[in-house]
């Protein structure tokens, strides 16, 4: 049975903002809201981040992975994000105005009563006592215990973030803060939010009817019936990472094809017939303690369901692989344009906004784009659970987001000052530059890999211009030799590009140019007389890109040396990657950027106003 809350009232989240967020406020004394996504004790698992929010603005945002090199860096409190929040802000404990928290410990509490159900229903052959010390050894009771008293809560953030003197602690639903996330930046008054992930609380999927700051649930679907771990456990199929490859997933898609023994056999997975699409059968009986799936037996139902083996890491991908990461991803497509259209029909509202860890499938945002009945679609780009701290600090704030949502350069930067002592430190020979943009721009026209550092660092997956490998996207062989001695990635996985924002309309199919796309979060199908003058940044098996747009207001340098590679070349883009190995974070600091100058077959770095080029690389 699908499981489905409609029209309950206003949510009410602790600390949520309900007034009309529209009419002027008076603020008294500076606010600044540390705003940090937990992952210990059940408050969430990955992506552990920090930010500040001062007034309504986005002062600063890291990730706890880029700091200690942990990618993803699960079941680690941000306590280093915190610091380094704190020291990028100036500001010590007794400027911060309150901490945010993108969890709510009420609605754990629901959690924790379905995992309770789940034990007693199981255990129908055993008798009470076992059932008692099953709930016993799952630590269920001691976490109840925790979570039904918020003082607790409060007190193991306060202890471990060591803010001692902070008073102003406010919880909002993990759900909840995903759509604030995308809804506050989205300069929409009256919007459908829907917000799609593996689990939040209880949560797996909500559609949200969203005016003047004002929050109601229209549709709550609950754990077991969850699309991301649909999504997940076929990534693992597949042979790769869950909660983490799904990327790959995507991309391999394309190269598959329909299959109707495959899409049949799926059916006894998830069924698509009705609006709202049901795995919840699925997840439940293969399902382990926390409400999370057992890969193993999850795997083992899959190959009993296709007939055909797990793919194992390294083993060869073969047409049967393809044809099912493609009917995956299609099932994905269709589900989520359903979900997006009743949301529109429920609410009124054509002006969609999204988050949550799904909405990271680019094709499939551009497939909801062109097929949903949205007016507009405002994807945030930091829609995994990074993107919480957003949420949560937003909704915390008595000021509303004002600014123009284009830049997630959230990070720290480096002087050249400090950027030169670590070249000298690590005896790289290097030239300062008197216009490295015109520089960069020749170096990559003459077929140049070059690591670009510039400025802030970005936040999220996507390197956006501040923390980049860039390449000549006109060089057929430019993708494998990026993907096998930089990226150490599988050949067939695309590139991105960056476009100067004024070319985009010649070189993409259904692209708005009232619109911006600066962060790499949707697809477009490249144009036919374009296919073959970038074929570095092309899917070479769906004809599609990920552009990242530039413009000079919002990023002047990088624009500058795209603008300056088009006068060269006549191309106004550039291949775009992150500036980080395989299994590693983006990279943050100049000692990092250097050691990987140092040991990967990169050309050149250009960091600061400072070129290092490698001779007869």
């Amino acid at each position: 049975m699908v499981n489905i809350t409609a029209n309950p009232d206003v949510t009410t989240s602790t600390g949520i903002r309900t007034d009309n967020s529209t009419q002027p406020r008076r603020i008294m004394i500076e606010e600044n809201i540390l705003s940090i996504n937990p992952c210990i004790y059940g408050l969430n698992q990955h992506d552990p981040s920090a930010a500040i929010i001062s007034n309504g603005k986005i002062k600063f945002a890291i990730e706890e992975e880029r700091i200690n090199g942990i990618k993803g860096s699960i079941g680690l409190f941000p306590l280093n994000a915190i610091k380094e929040c704190l020291r990028y802000a100036n500001l010590n404990e007794d400027k911060i105005t309150g901490i945010s928290v993108c969890y709510d410990p009420q609605l754990w509490k629901n959690r924790l009563n379905l995992e309770f159900k789940r034990i007693i229903s199981t255990s129908c052959d055993i008798d009470t006592e076992q059932i008692f010390n099953k709930i016993l050894s799952s630590d269920l009771l001691n976490r109840y215990i925790f979570f039904k008293d918020v003082s607790n809560v409060k007190n193991l953030i306060i202890d471990r973030s060591g803010l001692k003197n902070v008073k102003n602690i406010c919880f909002f639903g993990h759900h909840l803060s995903h759509i604030a996330s995308a809804y506050e930046v989205s300069t929409y008054k009256e919007a459908t939010g829907v917000v799609v992930d593996g689990i939040g609380e209880t949560s797996v999927t909500t559609i949200w009817k969203i005016c003047d700051g004002k929050y109601e649930k229209i549709l709550d679907i609950e754990y077991p019936n969850s699309l991301g771990y649909f999504y997940a456990i076929a990534t693992a199929f597949l042979g790769f990472e869950p909660h983490s490859h799904e990327g790959k997933t995507m991309a391999l898609a394309a190269y598959g094809k329909q299959n109707n023994e495959i899409c049949m056999k799926m059916k006894e997975i998830i069924d698509t017939r009705n609006i709202i699409y049901d795995v919840s059968t699925f997840v439940e009986e293969n399902a382990t303690g926390f409400l999370m799936l057992d890969n193993g037996k999850a795997i083992k139902s899959i190959e009993k369901i296709m007939g055909f083996s797990v793919r194992k890491k390294d083993e060869p991908i073969l047409d049967v692989h393809k044809n099912f990461a493609w009917a995956v991803q299609n099932i994905l497509e269709e589900s989520v344009t359903k979900l997006v259209n009743y949301g529109i029909k429920k609410t009124g509202a054509s002006d969609v906004c999204v988050a949550g860890g799904v909405f990271l499938n680019c094709k499939m945002n551009m497939v909801v784009r062109e097929k949903s009945h949205a007016t507009n679609y405002f994807v945030q780009p930091l829609a995994g659970d990074m993107g919480l701290v957003i949420g949560s600090g937003l909704l915390m704030s008595k000021t509303k987001y004002k600014d123009d949502f284009c830049s997630l350069d959230f990070g720290p930067d480096y002087s050249d000052n400090e950027i030169k002592h670590i070249l000298i430190e690590y005896h790289i020979s290097f030239n300062k530059s008197s216009d490295v943009a015109s520089d960069v721009a020749k170096l990559i026209a003459s077929g140049k890999i070059v690591c670009w550092f510039q400025g802030r660092m970005e936040m999220g997956a996507r390197a956006l211009g501040s923390r980049s490998i860039l390449a000549d996207p006109r060089d057929p062989a430019m993708s494998d030799r990026v993907n096998n001695l930089i990226k150490h990635r599988e050949p067939w996985r695309p590139f991105a590009c960056s476009v100067l924002e004024e070319n985009c309309k010649d070189i993409f199919e259904n692209f708005n140019l009232n619109k911006k796309y600066p962060f790499m979060i949707e697809a477009f199908k490249v144009k036919r007389n374009w296919m073959n003058k970038i074929p570095a940044v092309i899917h070479k098996a769906d004809g599609t890109s990920r552009p990242q747009t530039v413009n000079r207001n919002d990023k002047s340098l990088y624009y500058d040396m795209i603008n300056r590679f088009k006068i060269i070349t006549g191309c106004p883009l550039v291949l775009n990657t992150s500036f980080n190995d395989k299994g590693q974070p983006i990279i943050m600091c100049p000692s990092l950027a250097v050691q990987f100058f140092m040991k990967i077959p990169v050309d050149v770095l250009a960091i600061g106003n400072f070129i290092a080029e490698k001779k007869n690389n």
